[in-house]
């Protein structure tokens, strides 16, 4: 019965780390869009599939 009182402790550690989580995904998303990363986005197993493309300008 001990797990039962410390699953509610776990919970907002739990949520805590899935809201960085899906900040992390927009922040990457973000830069992906702006062309910070879109080569290492355009990869697939580890080789290119297109050029280098032209960074996109900041807003």
């Amino acid at each position: 019965m001990r797990w039962i009182r410390s699953a509610p402790e776990a919970l907002p550690k739990i949520g805590h780390l899935t809201f960085e989580c899906h900040n992390l995904k927009d922040e990457m998303k973000n830069l992906i869009y702006r062309g910070y990363l879109w080569d290492y986005a355009a990869m697939e197993d580890g080789k290119a599939t297109k050029g280098i493309s032209d960074r996109k300008n900041d807003p």
